[in-house]
């Protein structure tokens, strides 16, 4: 997959800075896009008590399927380029990504070996656009940036040896900044491919405090806490039909 879309990539790239023959009419667009992705998931576990802290960070990589749907206006800015922007909403169809993570540090305050797992749900962001056309070609390039905030659910698991096992699953929302470039076809059904880079900005992340011991009603009695953190990267490849 990853020479697929360095070679597609490569295709994409000089038709950017492509010379204009003329510019379009500006256009509203609504677009719905099927996404395939490569993501890279890293989860860093950490447990603190009263006799210290340790920390582990395992990654795992895996497929990703969305469909997103996007609302946007292009037009033409100054000479012969072309800028605009778009609201764009993503749905992750049901899927996991995880692995295990293993034991680290010695003692109460080691973190034990355990899995965990992650998924994205529900996708929203905006993007910008900049690029220019050739209407000779019948083809519209671009680069594109933006930002989109995913919900997300996540579990991490592990066997403490003096702990016992423990098990936390939560739902959070994590930033993910994109970078692209892309290309439409101005035919009758018009085609745009995206070639995209995922990046993290804001992590999923919470913790968990309880007692070392569960039936202790002091309040002063020693405590566990467990910290986790989700972020991720990857590459996906988009692939639009609509309008504009």
């Amino acid at each position: 997959m990853s020479r697929f879309l360095a070679t597609l990539s490569a295709a994409i790239c000089p038709c950017v800075f492509a010379p204009v023959a003329s510019l379009a009419q500006p256009a509203f667009y609504i677009r719905l896009s099927p996404e395939l992705s490569l993501l890279r998931i890293e989860h860093t576990k950490a447990l603190t008590d009263s006799s210290g802290s340790s920390s582990n960070t395992a990654t795992a990589t895996g497929p990703g399927v969305a469909m997103n749907l996007s609302v946007g206006y292009l037009a033409a800015a100054s000479g012969s380029w072309l800028a605009g922007g778009e609201f764009q909403v993503g749905i992750s169809l049901p899927q996991s990504i995880g692995g295990s993570i293993p034991a680290t540090g010695r003692g109460p305050g080691a973190v034990g070996h355990g899995t965990w797992d992650f998924g994205n749900r529900l996708g929203v962001g905006a993007n910008l656009l900049v690029g220019r056309e050739t209407t000779r070609r019948k083809l519209r390039s671009y680069i594109l940036a933006g930002v989109k905030r995913w919900t997300a659910g996540a579990s991490s698991r592990a066997t403490h040896s003096e702990h016992g096992e423990f098990s936390y699953r939560d739902e959070g929302v994590r930033s993910q900044w994109t970078a692209g470039i892309g290309v439409t076809v101005l035919r009758e059904r018009r085609v745009d491919i995206r070639l995209l880079y995922f990046g993290s900005g804001a992590a999923m992340d919470w913790s968990v405090t309880t007692p070392v011991d569960p039936d202790s009603e002091d309040p002063n009695a020693p405590t566990l806490t467990w910290d986790y953190s989700f972020t991720g990267s990857g590459f996906g490849l988009q692939i639009g039909f609509g309008t504009g």
